[in-house]
């Protein structure tokens, strides 16, 4: 999943903003998959889980249901509201870095 939502996310941003060719942009997807493919290896080997037999969907249930809606909802709007904010923080930050590009 997160190899999924990162290589979206920057594929679109390569696509858009800078002059790379679709054969670098398939190299970079290869050499992504594979290093978050040795991320997974070690969070499994390092990280087991107490409990077998748990699936995603049973364990998202039990964390929403600790929590009432609106705190919930707040959370999720607080973190709506701070995403494009931060995005130009740190866009600010990098940008000495990539101007010249």
């Amino acid at each position: 999943m997160l190899y999924g939502i990162s290589s979206v996310t920057n594929g679109l941003e390569v696509a858009f903003f800078t002059t790379t060719t679709f054969r670098e942009l398939t190299y970079i997807l290869l050499s992504t998959a594979i290093s978050y493919s040795g991320i997974v290896v070690l969070l499994t080997v390092l990280f087991r889980p107490r409990e077998t037999g748990l699936t995603l969907g049973t364990t998202l249930r039990a964390v929403i249901t600790k929590r009432s809606r609106i705190s919930l909802v707040w959370r999720f709007a607080l973190a709506g509201l701070l995403n494009l904010p931060l995005f130009f923080v740190f866009g600010l930050l990098v940008y000495p870095f990539i101007q010249s590009y």
